[in-house]
């Protein structure tokens, strides 16, 4: 996915408040986006610019368990960016 990337932001010094931001600076929407997280869990999309109430088309993500080995999968809808925290 060459014209996406990926930002990392932690909050607080627990790794459970990390948020993990997605930014697609392409004219495709990414489907299936390996996104890396260090807690294994449930994970939720808590701001989209993609989001119908921000002028995109509402592709959104919805709520993603992680894979064994700390990777969930996200949609990158074209020219958006997407925030993404763990359900605690």
């Amino acid at each position: 996915f060459p014209y996406t990337t990926l930002f990392r932001s932690r909050h607080g010094l627990d790794v459970a408040d990390d948020v993990y931001i997605v930014c697609n600076f392409g004219l495709k929407n990414v489907t299936g986006y390996k996104l890396p997280v260090e807690t294994d869990g449930k994970y939720r999309e808590i701001f989209s610019s993609d989001n119908l109430k921000y002028g995109g088309e509402g592709n959104n993500n919805k709520g993603y368990e992680t894979a064994a080995d700390g990777v969930i999968e996200v949609s990158a809808p074209a020219l958006s960016f997407a925030v993404f925290a763990h359900v605690k």
